[in-house]
């Protein structure tokens, strides 16, 4: 799980827009008020939420994980998008194999004066990017790269050194060097992090960067 927020951007789309709009796009919207309360939301919305083994939950009116820690990233996640920054979450499912990613952005007060934020949630195809593209991505050498997608794959470090035939003293100063490249802090970030790269909903537009001024 992990959160990153970004520049506020205000959402105007009208909320029939949106809502039938995700409908085609195959993704859950909803505007959320204080307290996580759902004000609106589409067909989507309650269809992938309405899974037993997700992660999150529709219940109440209002929007919850099933876990203690996903609850405190939720709303961590939440907050910040009421307060005007834009906030990315991926909560794994209850049994594992899965996961959903989670958009949020404040799109302001309205007429009961109250901050509002717009969400979307998707199902993440399973695009496991390889060493290759980590290493163009994040400037990774091949050898951090190569370990990088291990890890990203949910390998421990341990196995994932074992795989490309390293030691774990090695491979720890290849984490180190990961870590401080592309920002992530522990593993779980680390996932998060190249997942949201692949994923439509989020592009590295610091490493392409950083490449360029290289």
């Amino acid at each position: 799980m992990n959160m990153m927020a970004s520049g506020f951007s205000p959402i105007t789309l009208p909320n029939g827009v949106a809502c039938s709009g995700m409908d085609m796009l195959g993704l859950g919207f909803a505007v959320l008020g204080p307290r996580r309360t759902v004000l609106l939301s589409n067909e989507t919305w309650g269809a992938i939420l309405s899974d037993a083994n997700r992660g999150l939950i529709w219940a109440s009116g209002s929007l919850n994980a099933r876990r203690g820690a996903d609850m405190q990233a939720l709303g961590a996640a939440l907050d910040a998008a009421l307060t005007g920054e834009r906030s990315l979450l991926r909560i794994e499912d209850v049994a594992g194999g899965g996961a959903l990613e989670m958009l949020a952005e404040g799109i302001g007060p309205q007429d009961s004066g109250q901050p509002r934020a717009a969400v979307i949630i998707r199902q993440p195809e399973t695009v496991w990017p390889d060493a290759e593209s980590l290493a163009s991505l994040y400037c990774l050498t091949p050898a951090e790269a190569g370990l990088a997608e291990s890890l990203v794959r949910g390998m421990g470090l341990a196995a994932a050194c074992r795989e490309r035939g390293i030691s774990q003293n090695t491979g720890k100063g290849y984490l180190k060097r990961i870590f401080e490249k592309t920002g992530a802090r522990r593993q779980s970030e680390l996932v998060a992090m190249v997942m949201q790269g692949v994923s439509p909903f989020a592009v590295r537009h610091d490493a392409f960067q950083a490449r360029e001024s290289a």
